[in-house]
């Protein structure tokens, strides 16, 4: 075999491999395409009731149907909705969350809880001073489980609680900054 019986022979091998390729990309391909139902098909397949395809809700609506749910009278859709909640690790519903630390059932404070410890492990940490008090002030809550997670949580609560921060302050006509420390309210200082 001479040289250029060789080369041609190349040529052909690594075109052959080429389409070989290609009609192995495209029988893959169209064996994972679905197959199209006739119209009679169809037709037959939506009046025997199966299943349509899922409805997709945005975020907005899962936090409104949740926050209705919340002020719902049964106890169950209550925390059902706080477990839902839970799973959504934004701003809003920590708000909803923390409104509802003064249901009426204990069952309802617990999922409360517990939703926001799984913020505060998702990264949602919750800094400002009015709503880590009203966490903080679930410590004298009557039902034991209650009690126990907020005082799981404290760690957690302590950057909202004792936050400190800047003062500016006129002295003889010059403006001076100092810092003021961190303290709790009286009434949850006991």
């Amino acid at each position: 075999m001479d040289l250029a019986q060789k080369k041609r022979f190349e040529m052909k091998a690594s075109q052959a491999l080429f389409f070989l390729s290609i009609f192995w990309f495209v029988s893959a391909s169209w064996s994972q395409m679905p197959v199209p139902l006739s119209d009679s098909l169809q037709a037959e397949n939506n009046q025997s009731g199966s299943p349509k395809a899922p409805h997709r809700s945005t975020i907005d609506k899962t936090l409104e149907a949740a926050s209705q749910k919340l002020r719902s009278n049964v106890e169950s859709d209550r925390v059902g909705a706080a477990k839902l909640l839970g799973k959504y690790t934004i701003r809003n519903s920590s708000l909803l969350l923390i409104g509802s630390l003064n249901d009426s059932s204990a069952l309802v404070r617990r999922a409360v809880l517990v939703s926001l410890v799984e913020h505060y492990n998702n990264g949602q940490i919750i800094y400002e001073p009015a709503l880590v008090e009203k966490i903080y002030s679930r410590l004298g809550d009557p039902d034991v489980e209650v009690r126990r997670e907020v005082s799981a949580l404290i760690p957690r609560l302590v950057p909202g609680l004792l936050q400190s921060g800047m003062e500016k302050f006129e002295i003889n006509g010059r403006v001076v900054y100092r810092s003021r420390p961190g303290k709790l309210r009286p009434d949850l200082e006991k």
